[in-house]
């Protein structure tokens, strides 16, 4: 006791810290005092976290029992270090645990853009942006790409048509590619280049590779498309009248063998929830959060308003519908909750 003030009686007596390093302050958690104090000492350490803020508060000759828990609350911190929002993984959808033609149901997503090369001048060459839309086949997994010129609907329709007369990875796969390239492409190579990048992810395994030699195919998405498997037909005499007969023999036999094999292997491994295994608080309207833009710093970006939820069958919110101010202009997006961080909650 000093001053009518409870203190910290340690082994630094001899030090030559000041009196108030060596005699801090004890002060409860609870206090409101100690809040604006640990918000004061935050501030001028400019936001930089646990360690500093404690730091600062001790140097100041105060010692805040539980005061660590009381420093990650300032809407600053959370734009610097905020979480993305997380809720329980849901269930999946019927489309994707359906045995169905591939493409039956499909999934689209547009990346990009990528500058390439559009027409040779006399001053050189005229350089444009385009983007191309990945369809992923739900059940199968397999994927189609079709490159298109700009962003806009026409573009788009035009892209999903031509996908009616037949992302991640393959993201990380392109760029990885143009960031090594040295000249620009021109609009076939890029075609030809979507092609290829195409048939590489079609044929990856569904499925660990087995060694059984009772299963010696291996199930991907090229095979539930051509339902081939690139081996020699098997051996025999088929007359010239029954040759279509065996032909569609076989390939319903291998059809029908590669679909089982999807069923009974590759459905039970989607059966764990490998994150998002705990039920979180549900984003209700009024809750004010930062929208994820990757072109920016985290701090930078926009702040939104939630306007709508939308419950799953479970009752858990997933996605929301938030608004927000762009140069005076109302706008409003749909976001999935990952690419949202809780600010500052309506209640």
């Amino acid at each position: 006791m000093e001053d009518n003030f409870i203190c910290v009686e340690g082994r630094l007596k001899n030090s030559e810290l000041t009196t108030a390093e060596k005699k801090p302050i004890i002060l409860p958690k609870d206090s409101h005092i100690s809040l604006l104090l640990i918000r004061h000492h935050h501030e001028q350490v400019k936001h930089q976290g646990l360690h500093l803020t404690e730091g600062a508060v001790r140097a100041a000759g105060l010692w805040i029992l539980g005061g660590k828990s009381l420093i990650y609350n300032t809407i600053t911190c959370r734009k610097l270090r905020g979480k993305f929002e997380e809720q329980y993984m849901a269930d999946l959808p019927l489309e994707r645990l359906k045995v169905c033609p591939p493409f039956t149901y499909v999934g689209l997503d547009v990346f990009g853009p990528w500058s390439i090369t559009s027409r040779r001048t006399r001053g050189g060459q005229a350089e444009s942006k385009w983007w191309a839309i990945m369809f992923c086949c739900m059940s199968s997994r397999a994927v189609h790409v079709e490159v298109i010129e700009s962003m806009d609907t026409s573009c788009c329709i035009n892209a999903l048509r031509r996908f009616f007369a037949l992302i991640g990875i393959a993201r990380r796969i392109l760029d990885s590619m143009f960031l090594q390239l040295k000249t620009r492409l021109t609009h076939e190579v890029l075609c030809t280049l979507m092609a290829e990048v195409t048939a590489i992810i079609n044929a990856r395994p569904l499925l660990p590779v087995s060694a059984d030699l009772e299963q010696p195919f291996i199930l991907s998405p090229s095979v539930l498309l051509t339902q081939k498997t690139g081996v020699p037909p098997p051996p025999g005499d088929f007359s010239d009248k029954n040759l279509y007969t065996k032909q569609w023999r076989q390939v319903q036999a291998l059809a029908n063998q590669f679909w089982t094999r999807w069923s009974r292997k590759y459905l039970p491994c989607l059966q764990h929830r490998p994150k998002w295994t705990v039920p979180r608080r549900n984003l209700q309207v009024g809750d004010l959060v930062l929208l994820r833009d990757k072109q920016i710093a985290c701090n930078c970006w926009p702040m939104a308003r939630i306007s709508a939820i939308f419950p799953g069958k479970d009752g858990h919110i997933r996605k929301v519908e938030v608004t927000t101010t762009d140069q005076g202009n109302i706008k409003t997006f749909l976001r999935p909750v990952a690419e949202v961080v809780l600010l500052l909650p309506k209640d």
